[in-house]
């Protein structure tokens, strides 16, 4: 992107191995949770899933405090 004429075929597959690796995680993460489901009882993981969700907000409202 930074070149006069930037290879639009490089940028294109770069963004497409961002996506796959993107999604790879994403599946990793779904599986994870599917075993932890497994494993805990209803209550123990609908508390682990507000915890995660508690997190997120905490983690999103600090990246936006930096970014102002």
């Amino acid at each position: 992107m930074r070149k006069d004429s930037p290879d639009k075929l490089k940028i294109e597959a770069s963004a497409d191995k961002i996506s796959a690796a993107g999604a790879k995680m994403l599946k990793m993460h779904l599986n994870d949770m599917l075993q932890i489901k497994k494993i805990l009882t209803k209550k123990q993981f609908e508390k682990l899933t507000i915890m995660m969700e508690e997190d997120k907000k905490s983690r999103e409202a600090k990246k936006e405090k930096t970014e102002k």
